[in-house]
């Protein structure tokens, strides 16, 4: 990537999770009560009010993905951070992070999968978290459960 280049990119993933949190320290961006080891893979509609407010999960996507912008807002007015599609990021997948403290930890230089953050219509609350990561392989087209994000670098 070239981090001077003025245009759109997908976000890192450090970027990513900034803004998917923003600002919060919780599993979401939204205080959601009900969460807890009893209902972090339930996926029945009603048990967490709070995130089916702000998220399209297995709960209640009813199977299949939904307009963007369709559920509440996190507090810095992003929609669809949690849930709908998984998202895209630059970042190459590397297996688990760093040991050290990182900011805007940016991945391996290459590699054959990409992160993608979120999770989708289709997953379990504990894989819509702001802090849940996975990988796809770019290369495999009809995917209907990813999407991307586009950032613009402010010079």
């Amino acid at each position: 990537a070239d981090w001077n280049a003025n245009g759109y990119r997908l976000p890192t993933e450090g970027e990513w999770e900034y803004f998917a949190r923003a600002g919060t320290t919780g599993p979401f961006s939204i205080t959601a009560s009900a969460y807890n080891s009893s209902t972090y893979i339930i996926c029945t509609s009603g048990v967490l009010p709070a995130l089916e407010s702000v998220a399209w999960f297995c709960a209640n996507s009813e199977s299949t993905s939904h307009p963007v912008g369709s559920k509440a807002s996190n507090p810095w007015g992003l929609k669809d951070v949690h849930g709908n599609v998984w998202e895209w990021c630059w970042d190459w997948w590397g297996g688990g992070y760093p040991s050290s403290s990182q900011t805007d930890y940016r991945g391996p230089s290459n590699g054959s999968h990409r992160v993608v953050r979120g999770g989708s219509w289709s997953s379990e609350p504990e894989y819509v978290r702001s802090g849940s990561r996975y990988y796809n392989n770019p290369g495999v087209p009809g995917d209907y459960g990813l999407g991307f994000r586009l950032l613009r670098s402010v010079n």
